[in-house]
């Protein structure tokens, strides 16, 4: 007779044990994310699902209204033939403009994020998820090279 624990008695890992570790998982998803927001900002509906909730405000003391992806993506488009992507890209993001142009010029017309001055936070949540949180400096685009917004972005 064995004396070896069932499945059902023994208990779930340590957090961290078995895969990756929050950080490590949040600097990867990072790196992508700010990729695409740089250069294909239509491409931003991909880090998010139907049901997500976004919210962004431009101004520190402002209250923001947080909007559903799902309610975004099915809105009328007035006869525009836009991708859902696009159409994500112009309710959240069109602040950071369209992305980088083919040539790939570093001009003031460009959003550009730094990350070196700011700092990364990742903790594991509920049901396997990840609170991340990132600050950092933003250039936007239309404004001087020489003044960089600082911001703050959480995900879940």
């Amino acid at each position: 007779m064995s004396t070896a624990p069932t499945p059902a008695a023994t208990s779930p890992p340590p957090p961290g044990v078995g895969g990756a570790l929050p950080l490590q998982i949040g600097k990867a998803f990072i790196k992508q994310y700010y990729k695409t927001l740089v250069n294909t900002p239509a491409q931003l509906n991909r880090f998010y699902q139907p049901d997500s909730t976004v919210s962004r405000g431009m101004e520190p003391s402002a209250p923001t209204d947080p909007f559903s992806v799902a309610d975004v993506v099915s809105a009328p488009t007035n006869g525009e033939e836009t991708t859902q992507g696009e159409r994500v890209r112009k309710t959240f993001f069109d602040w950071a403009g369209k992305g980088i142009d083919e040539g790939g010029e570093d001009t003031d017309d460009i959003l550009r994020i730094e990350l070196q001055g700011g700092a990364i936070d990742a903790q594991e949540s509920v049901g396997g998820g990840i609170l991340l949180v990132v600050t950092g400096h933003m250039y936007l685009p239309g404004k001087s090279s020489e003044k960089a917004d600082s911001f703050v972005h959480t995900f879940f």
